[in-house]
């Protein structure tokens, strides 16, 4: 079978299925593939996840529920639309009713974003209890992970007696440093947070 026939088949293929399933496919495709990529550098320790900006009602950021998840992550919006639009071509390829599968698919996504969620926190706050001392985290060269808007909040992913901590961090000249940016930990304040500057 020669490349004019293949993309023949994928043409036939593609005209053949329902517009809902197409919506479907034209979600998974690019979803899986940077679902592949983010883990593929979670492996290799460039995992660059960052909150998803969006107003709250004194103007800050609040993206955050009461338990301390991180729901609104580029990493947790692929992982639903991964899920979702795979559960959703799952079902309606069954010949399930089209209703029910966005509802399975809707209420699966959310769980499992819900669990990875939660699994990335847990990770991100083993390095904060039993022996880890954050005072060591002083001198460190840290990456930032959620931005440091002027004397806001952000914070940081450092690595500090082997293992990699995620920690909360201000800027030392009240700068906005954005995520990405390598910085190095200059002070530890009331061994709650850390002061950093652009290396």
């Amino acid at each position: 079978m020669n490349e004019s026939s293949i993309f023949q088949s994928i043409l036939q293929w593609w005209d053949a299925i329902p517009g809902v399933m197409k919506v479907l496919w034209v979600i998974a495709i690019p979803s899986t593939l940077l679902f592949l990529i983010q883990m593929v550098m979670l492996v290799f320790g460039f995992d660059s996840d960052h909150d998803m900006d969006a107003p709250s009602g004194d103007g800050g950021l609040d993206m955050h529920t009461d338990s301390g998840l991180n729901l609104f992550s580029v990493r947790n919006l692929i992982i639903f639309m991964t899920v979702f639009s795979w559960s959703g071509i799952t079902g309606l390829a069954s010949g399930w009713n089209t209703g029910v599968t966005f509802g399975i698919s809707f209420v699966l996504a959310l769980g499992i974003m819900i669990f990875v969620a939660w699994m990335f926190k847990k990770i991100s706050t083993m390095g904060e209890t039993g022996t880890f001392d954050i005072a060591k985290a002083k001198g460190a060269t840290a990456t930032v992970y959620i931005p440091l808007a002027g004397a806001s909040k952000g914070k940081v992913n450092a690595r500090v007696d082997g293992r990699l901590v995620e920690l909360d961090a201000v800027s030392l000249t009240k700068e906005d440093i954005p995520t990405g940016t390598t910085v190095e930990i200059v002070e530890v304040v009331d061994r709650q947070f850390v002061v950093v500057k652009i290396k």
